[in-house]
């Protein structure tokens, strides 16, 4: 493995990749590296390879390059992110879960309390949603819910979490603001959506 194959790889890995610069100073140091995951670019889609590599040199002790194997990890990898994304997502809406939500809000009384970081938490609820449930069946009352989420999201900043704590319950957390005119401005661009009929 030569610095033909390490330029290589710099041209499908993404800048400034922790692992590549760890896999480029082995071979520099002519160590050996096992099990390196990599996200590639690969026929122009993003791929995960495991790399393993050993130096080999001749009977004197001269260095020759590396030896190894690639292995595309890329399904195992989909699995895992997609276990992930179960562990701390709703299903049925896409948001960020109960879990994730008591997370971050953790993160936030913590920054609060060492520096003073000021946020805010909206809270909602849909009214009468259960009789959405009762009469026109779940399924809608599952679709009323997946719509109000997008519609939440469309009004939300991309710096708010938006989470679905369960049932029709909706939180959203402002982090960085506290201000009553933040918290009116996001409550106002809700009502000005407008809710999904069904």
């Amino acid at each position: 493995m030569g610095a033909d194959f390490l330029h290589f790889l710099r041209c499908i890995t993404p800048a400034n990749d922790p692992f590549m610069a760890q896999v480029a100073l082995d071979c520099k140091e002519r160590t050996t590296f096992q099990d390196v995951e990599l996200q590639v670019l690969s026929g122009g889609q993003a791929c995960w390879w495991s790399m393993t590599g050993k130096p080999i040199f001749d009977d004197t002790g001269n260095y020759l390059g590396y030896i190894g194997t690639v292995a595309d990890v890329s399904a195992r990898k989909a699995a895992e992110q997609r276990i992930t994304r179960l562990a701390h997502h709703d299903v049925m809406t896409g948001l960020l879960n109960r879990t994730k939500f008591t997370e971050h809000l953790n993160n936030c009384v913590a920054r609060l309390e060492r520096y003073g970081a000021p946020f805010s938490v909206l809270f909602l609820d849909l009214d009468q949603f259960k009789s959405v449930n009762d009469s026109r069946g779940h399924m809608v009352g599952d679709k009323l819910l997946a719509a109000v989420a997008k519609r939440i999201t469309t009004a939300a900043r991309d710096t708010d979490i938006v989470a679905r704590l369960g049932g029709d319950e909706f939180a959203i957390i402002l982090p960085n603001d506290c201000s009553p005119e933040g918290n009116a401005s996001l409550a106002q661009r809700l009502i000005d959506l407008g809710w999904p009929s069904v």
